[in-house]
């Protein structure tokens, strides 16, 4: 019985103090990975354990990073009764290792919202798909992930035919409804990972002579200022990569153009690494996306104008970069 395994893993968290002998993050993961996906259709259960991830948030620690994917599976599904809880929990997914990732799969909830209504009986793979589910596989088994994995962008893997995915689907009003919600989440995860970094310290701007966004200072996973580039990178990317529904597109883009300034206003040198700056070239260029010409014209103005360009341009020079 669903409820009876919520309600014990639930017990469990009230009373992991006292239960020394007990792996409360073992039974979390256990509880996701293997019992979650069968119920992701029951109203009951997805309320209720959206419920006990916000009550026990903190006990869980990084543990709800790591299922973030399975808990916007079930907003997909109940996308009018689970706003506010994800709402609340969106925080807690945003992280060194998780930004480029959780950006993309927050862009692509009307996506993953259609793969799912293929894959009612939970299980990942399609239920009935009118011959196409060998087609679409390998997209589907990527859209559906039950936790945090290696990013991957689907709109550059011609294998995954995403278009043709697209087309072949009917919009239901539930598609429709994820979509009128991204916006909103798109502008709370922004606002999270720009409050990080204001709340970071100097040491956190990314390392400008190298051509790769790791650094050294807070260790592996990379400091605030280089997790901003690799959003910042990703935000380039799917610009004119977005689900190809007018109005969508419409919403979507200019958020990007307020958040691509307010990252790049945050992080300066950020347009010191290689990267970056070939990919920003490479956006212009090929896409000729006017919005975004006038974007980042607009926010390299601003940055010349700031106090703090001048130690940026000496940084510049320093580095034989232009």
């Amino acid at each position: 019985n669903g409820m009876v395994r919520l309600e014990m893993l639930r017990m469990s968290l009230r009373h992991s103090g006292h239960l020394q002998l007990m792996n409360v993050p073992a039974l979390f993961r256990r509880f996701f990975a293997d019992f979650m996906p069968q119920y992701l259709s029951s109203p009951q259960i997805a309320f209720e354990t959206m419920q006990m991830v916000i009550e026990h948030r903190h006990e869980l620690g990084r543990e709800v990073a790591t299922y973030y994917p399975l808990l916007l599976k079930l907003f997909c599904w109940f996308p009018s009764s689970l706003l506010s809880p994800l709402r609340r929990l969106l925080p807690c997914f945003v992280g060194p290792t998780s930004s480029q990732e959780l950006l993309t799969f927050l862009l692509d909830l009307p996506l993953t919202t259609l793969a799912m209504e293929m894959t009612e009986a939970g299980d990942g793979m399609p239920v009935s798909f009118d011959g196409y589910s060998d087609a679409f596989r390998p997209l589907l088994h990527v859209l559906l992930p039950n936790e945090a994995s290696c990013f991957i962008n689907i709109w550059d893997q011609p294998g995954l035919q995403v278009e043709a995915f697209i087309r072949s689907s009917v919009l239901s009003p539930r598609v429709h409804a994820v979509m009128r919600q991204v916006p909103s989440l798109l502008s709370l995860f922004f606002d999270v990972l720009l409050s990080s970094s204001s709340s970071s310290h100097p040491q956190s701007q990314p390392n400008p002579g190298s051509g790769s966004t790791t650094g050294s200072g807070q260790g592996p996973t990379g400091t605030v200022g280089e997790v901003s580039v690799k959003v910042v990178m990703g935000m380039l990317d799917r610009y004119v990569q977005l689900f190809p529904v007018p109005w969508f597109v419409q919403e979507v883009q200019p958020l990007f153009d307020i958040n691509l300034v307010r990252l790049l206003l945050a992080h300066p040198s950020a347009l010191l690494v290689p990267s970056l700056r070939e990919k920003l070239l490479d956006c212009l260029s090929r896409r000729r996306a006017v919005e975004l010409v006038s974007t980042v014209s607009w926010a390299l103005g601003a940055l010349l104008s700031s106090p703090s360009s001048s130690s940026s341009s000496s940084s510049s020079s320093s580095s034989g970069s232009s």
